[in-house]
């Protein structure tokens, strides 16, 4: 929306300098008629914008959980940076402990781990200690007795019929499965986060280079129309340099867009959403 506000006060320049220039006969109606419809495509694309800022709010509404309420407005564009050492390739070795697909499979390696102790550790002799306390007369009438038994009980597994075997296999193949699952999932973890800085890096270098793009368009536009004033350009070429630098700053707010989707990327596949990639002035 402000690179389209940009563009129609840029068209609404130049509708008021060739309509000048008209009235003092150096250009024609449709020199000027050229200007205008410019400048009501320039209009068109503000309202269009500003369509798209509305939808843009109501989905950000419903994703916030704040539908049919304000929305506050987002961080400004000019304040987008990155730091570098936030992207830096670290050759795979991030720290990835955030991550909750990771954290599951270490939970899970963990009860495997449990299971497998527990079914080794059937084969060892397991004992219990009892007690029992009676009363009891030898006559009636008679006073009571207390008798007192005490014992232990000792039980060796011996004949189980391939039972305990075949409840360790079955853990040592559980245990196996999960250790695997997590060195599966933190090898994927490892490419994702590799994938995600590299299209950050790529995002960077596209917003940098649309960035310089525009402002090269910028002073073409501001020196053919010092040479139209001059009487030393076409209504064509200026208005065809005025279309570039307006198609330019669209071309910049996509590029921070794409650059903001590559950063948020990043951060889901570092699984910190506490510690966020940060922002400085490094781009």
């Amino acid at each position: 929306l402000d690179a389209a506000r940009v563009s129609e006060r840029a068209a609404q320049a130049t509708v008021d300098l060739m309509e000048r220039r008209r009235e003092q006969g150096v250009l024609t109606d449709a020199d000027v008629l050229q200007a205008q419809a410019a400048l009501a495509g320039a209009r068109a694309g503000t309202v269009q914008a500003q369509r798209g800022v509305a939808d843009a709010r109501s989905r950000l509404a419903v994703h916030v959980g704040r539908a049919g309420q304000l929305v506050p407005n987002p961080v400004p564009s000019s304040t987008l940076s990155l730091s570098t050492s936030a992207v830096a390739s670290d050759g795979g070795a991030s720290d990835l402990s955030g991550r909750a697909d990771l954290l599951a499979s270490e939970a899970g390696l963990d009860a495997a781990a449990a299971g497998l102790r527990q079914a080794r550790a059937a084969r060892l002799p397991s004992a219990q200690v009892f007690a029992r306390l009676d009363t009891h007369a030898p006559r009636p009438l008679d006073g009571m007795e207390e008798s007192l038994t005490v014992g232990v009980l000792v039980s060796v597994p011996v004949f189980t019929g391939g039972r305990i075997t075949a409840a360790r296999d079955e853990a040592e193949a559980m245990e196996r499965a999960a250790r695997l699952q997590l060195e599966d999932r933190a090898r994927a973890a490892r490419a994702e986060v590799e994938s995600a800085r590299g299209a950050v890096r790529a995002a960077t270098e596209a917003l940098g280079a649309s960035r310089s793009g525009l402002q090269a368009a910028e002073e073409a536009h501001r020196l053919l129309r010092r040479r139209f004033e001059e009487g030393l350009a076409t209504t064509a070429e200026l208005l065809r340099a005025e279309a570039q630098a307006a198609s330019l700053r669209t071309g910049v707010a996509d590029a921070e867009v794409a650059l903001r989707h590559a950063l948020a990327a990043l951060e889901l596949a570092l699984g910190s959403p506490s510690n966020p990639v940060s922002a400085s002035n490094d781009s």
